[in-house]
């Protein structure tokens, strides 16, 4: 997960768009259309990115679950 969402390295490193993740296009989309409040474009981006994290935790919900109780973490 910290991965999936990192921003910091990847700003660094990738300089060409087409190279860039998808955090950094939305967080670009973000510094270019916030003084237009274009927020629809963003949250489109935002569903998008969070489209592949959704999926793999439905699938793997009862697993996850399961660890966490296993674990005895409290939320």
């Amino acid at each position: 997960m910290g991965i999936w969402n990192d921003y910091l390295a990847p700003i660094i490193y990738l300089n060409s768009p087409e190279t860039q993740t998808l955090q950094l296009v939305i967080a670009n989309f973000n510094a270019t259309y916030a003084i237009q409040t274009y927020y629809p474009l963003i949250m489109a981006a935002s569903i998008i990115a969070l489209l592949p994290v959704l999926i793999i935790f439905l699938i793997f919900q009862k697993q996850i679950i399961e660890s966490v109780a296993i674990s005895g973490v409290k939320g």
